[in-house]
């Protein structure tokens, strides 16, 4: 009778995998969310190059990373932790990462503000902001004010 980590193979695969297991079993620090980890994180998924929904989703790109150096920096209300919170549901990173690969998809109708859909790790940015600015408020509220995603 097969009993603990000899259970479905567990035990032999540790042992043939040290290193590799190693961060599942014993304790570490976590390591802080930078902006660089949350750009990297997440694929950006763009329309065809040279249209122009391509345009304006450069554009978006491009605030989305300004807005992740500004949280970074303590410009902005939100922290890294919220937004890695509002777009997977978590607020560290997985050690074996997400099972599905985090991804940003771009709102072209008229919404000012971010959605997400945490099940699948996809965040909405809207397209509708012409300048930083507007962006960043808006980005700010939308998700300071989804805090009670989950909770009765």
């Amino acid at each position: 009778m097969l009993s603990g980590l000899e259970t479905l193979c567990v035990l032999q695969i540790v042992r043939e995998n040290p290193v590799a297991c190693r961060k599942c079993f014993l304790h570490s620090e976590v390591p802080a969310i930078t902006a660089e980890t949350l750009r990297d994180l997440f694929f950006v998924a763009y329309s065809e190059r040279g249209s122009n929904k391509r345009a304006k989703e450069e554009v978006t790109a491009a605030f989305w990373y300004d807005y992740l150096l500004d949280i970074e920096e303590g410009t902005v209300q939100s922290t890294l932790a919220d937004v890695l919170a509002f777009s997977s549901g978590t607020t560290s990173i997985p050690i074996t990462t997400f099972s599905e690969l985090p991804t940003i998809n771009f709102s072209h109708n008229d919404e000012k503000f971010p959605t997400a859909n945490t099940c699948s790790v996809v965040l909405r940015l809207p397209t509708s902001h012409s300048d930083y600015i507007k962006f960043k408020e808006a980005m700010d509220f939308g998700i300071l004010n989804s805090q009670s995603f989950g909770t009765a």
